[in-house]
């Protein structure tokens, strides 16, 4: 049977700049399934209220036998899902690396409101993303985010 994850994923929301704002400081390390869902909820319950902003190193998602138990494919894409359907501006914080699947659902073309800032000697790190983005988004998220 699978085994509860604790998510550590950090979600307040702020004042920066004396505009308020969702902050969403996500785990050092893979996202779990737990970290996932988190992350999704906080973009859903910012949506049409407040910007969004990610700080934090993303470095993928775990991918270990114990969070394909737990479904981490469906809570990485729920990921996805938020993004298309929010909206307003969505800013990521690179503070180290933006790796694999982190780059791929936070891609422009889920949404053009979506910034990537990094800070200096930060990477991202990808292979093939504009094909792993075709196999990783469904057509019907894809055609809704042409849209926007």
């Amino acid at each position: 049977s699978a085994i509860p994850q604790i998510a550590t994923t950090i979600v307040q929301e702020m004042m920066i700049g004396n505009q308020p704002m969702m902050v969403i400081f996500p785990p050092i390390g893979p996202l779990t399934p737990i970290d996932s869902f988190v992350i999704a909820k906080a973009i859903y319950k910012a949506n049409g209220r407040l910007p969004v902003l990610i700080i934090g190193t993303l470095t993928g998602f775990n991918s270990d036998p114990i969070a394909m138990e737990n479904f981490q494919l469906y809570f990485g894409s729920s990921i996805i899902k938020a993004i298309v359907n929010y909206s307003g501006p969505l800013i990521i914080v690179n503070l180290g690396c933006l790796i694999g699947g982190c780059f791929v659902i936070f891609s422009k073309q889920l949404s053009p409101f979506i910034r990537i800032l990094a800070l200096e000697g930060s990477h991202i790190q990808v292979i093939g993303g504009h094909i792993a983005a075709k196999v990783v988004f469904h057509s019907k998220i894809l055609k809704k985010a042409e849209k926007i």
